[in-house]
């Protein structure tokens, strides 16, 4: 009855092939059954060009705003409406749960943000450009990333680089998903004397990672290794 996806392109390699094979109209764009879960979603990093020159871009910007769990709240008001509007009949229970999740949430978000007040500020590294989302909420600076385009692994002349950068501004962090090879961050990491966190992205990113506030929770429990120079 309905498909929700994260949309700007996230899913093109394999979602188009997969709405026309199901031969339901009811969830092809368009219709009502089709819920593209960015509407509404302040959209970063969208690209003045996109050009494959410049690594895997996404042409509508960056597609992991779930990262930032204000982000959830808006998602769950889209999905309950949307619910409310397939299924009338029901409709009032759909906005009364979306209240309550995105009550709890607002709540665990001004826990996290207490606890995470006194990182503002640093200055960290990543291996792909995903962050944005997530170091925006978290009050961090990107000041680099692993990767020397995004998608394109990086070259030596590009590590070697970004060693000497982050020596010389004293970068304190290496972040890194969970799904991404952690070789290069391991070694980096350890050149510059900076702390390495491999931070799930997802439900399910990390063994009990079970629900969408249980994510967070993981990601502050992660952070918290963070050594004591990024709490000035």
């Amino acid at each position: 009855d309905l498909l929700i996806h994260v949309g700007l392109d996230l899913e093109i390699g394999w979602l188009p092939v997969l709405l026309t094979a199901a031969r339901n109209g009811a969830i092809q764009l368009g219709a009502p059954g089709n819920l593209n879960a960015s509407e509404g979603i302040d959209v970063l990093e969208v690209p003045a060009v996109a050009s494959r020159a410049e690594g895997v871009i996404h042409p509508y910007g960056n597609p992991h705003y779930w990262t930032d769990p204000r982000n959830g709240v808006r998602i769950a008001d889209a999905i309950a409406q949307r619910l409310g509007e397939i299924d009338s009949a029901n409709a009032s229970d759909y906005r009364v749960r979306a209240e309550e999740f995105s009550s709890r949430l607002a709540d665990r978000i001004a826990g996290w943000e207490r606890k995470l007040a006194p990182h503002k500020g640093t200055l960290v590294v990543t291996y792909h450009k995903s962050m944005g989302y997530l170091l925006r909420w978290l009050k961090l600076k990107q000041a680099g990333a692993i990767e020397r385009k995004p998608g394109i692994p990086p070259s030596g002349s590009h590590i070697a680089a970004l060693i000497q950068m982050m020596k010389a501004r004293k970068i304190p962090l290496v972040l890194v998903e969970t799904f991404y090879p952690r070789k290069d961050p391991t070694m980096i990491a350890e050149k510059t004397g900076a702390k390495l966190l491999v931070l799930p992205t997802s439900v399910g990113g990390r063994a009990g990672i079970k629900s969408y506030i249980g994510l967070f929770d993981a990601i502050l429990k992660e952070y918290r290794k963070a050594p004591e120079v990024t709490r000035k």
